[in-house]
């Protein structure tokens, strides 16, 4: 999610810096940190959040490289959270690559069944269907207004 949305969102954390959460403004992981400015404790580590459907993505052939992978999950992890149909602890299990940083893994189990994701709402998104109730309804207009993942004009 982009800086800008999250800002539209009622519970945007005032503690991060402005552009920390914009992923188009991080170049390298390394970056990250120096973007931290010292505004976290050095206990605290950073991974990535994600759907169990882009830890799938993983296996997709030339959407990611294995220097990317090994990066993302052998120096920062993941913290994977599952969806119906899936399971990510079997993909680990399947994969060289993950289950050699296995250790650096989080699974976190959905007990609520929720299948709302960022990929269900850019779908509507895109399509100018309704993604209220999703969504902050301020991320929803900043992302109308900006034109983003090709979003339509709603129709109602």
């Amino acid at each position: 999610m982009h800086l800008s949305q999250l800002n539209k969102s009622s519970d945007a954390p005032s503690w991060l810096p402005d552009d920390v959460l914009n992923v188009n403004s991080i170049d390298e992981p390394d970056d990250l940190t120096e973007k931290l400015n010292g505004n976290v404790d050095d206990t605290v580590t950073v991974k990535l959040l994600c759907g169990a459907d882009l830890l799938e993505s993983f296996a997709t052939p030339g959407l990611w490289s294995d220097e990317d992978i090994a990066t993302i999950v052998g120096r920062h992890g993941l913290v994977v959270v599952s969806r119906a149909g899936s399971d990510p602890g079997r993909f680990i299990y399947e994969s060289d690559m993950l289950y050699k940083h296995r250790k650096n893994v989080l699974l976190m189990t959905n007990y609520i069944t929720n299948e709302v994701s960022s990929t269900v709402i850019r779908r509507l998104l895109r399509r100018g269907e309704s993604a209220k109730y999703l969504t902050d309804d301020g991320v929803l207009a900043y992302i109308r207004q900006n034109r983003l993942y090709g979003s339509l004009p709603c129709v109602t």
